[in-house]
């Protein structure tokens, strides 16, 4: 069971995560390289501290040591590499789910064994899924 989800980048979106974790944990923290989205997370009520990631020093200082699972929604996926393996390694943590941005990448993340969501594949199946869907329903009552 999640206590207190930490949240990696992603900038807004990320934000955006965090706030609406927020709503059902009792402490959630944001980490981002972007200071201004930082302070409007903390505005917003969130834990939240600004780190450069290609800064072990940077990130081990703005991590919140209670986290006890780790949700990497970066845009770049070697920046979210670096992130999810520094979350398994240096912090421990076992629960770790990434956003992979290209389906290429999705192996390299799932080898690390940890939990991915990938965009653009969601999106993909979903869109071609809707496209079978009313073909099939004419099909079936012609």
């Amino acid at each position: 069971m999640i206590h207190q989800p930490l949240v990696l980048g992603g900038e807004h979106a990320g934000r955006a995560l965090a706030e609406r974790l927020l709503e059902e944990y009792e402490s959630v923290t944001f980490i981002d390289e972007n200071e201004a989205v930082v302070a409007h997370a903390i505005e917003r009520g969130i834990d939240a501290r600004a780190a450069a990631f290609d800064e072990p020093q940077s990130l081990r200082a703005a991590w919140n040591e209670n986290a006890d699972a780790v949700i990497v929604v970066g845009r770049i996926d070697p920046t979210n590499l670096l992130l999810t393996q520094a979350s398994r390694t240096t912090f421990d943590v076992d629960r770790v789910t990434v956003l992979v941005n290209d389906p290429q990448n999705t192996d390299v993340f799932e080898d690390l064994g940890v939990e991915v969501i990938c965009v653009t594949s969601l999106v993909t199946d979903m869109v071609v899924g809707s496209r079978a869907e009313p073909a099939e329903d004419a099909r079936a009552g012609g």
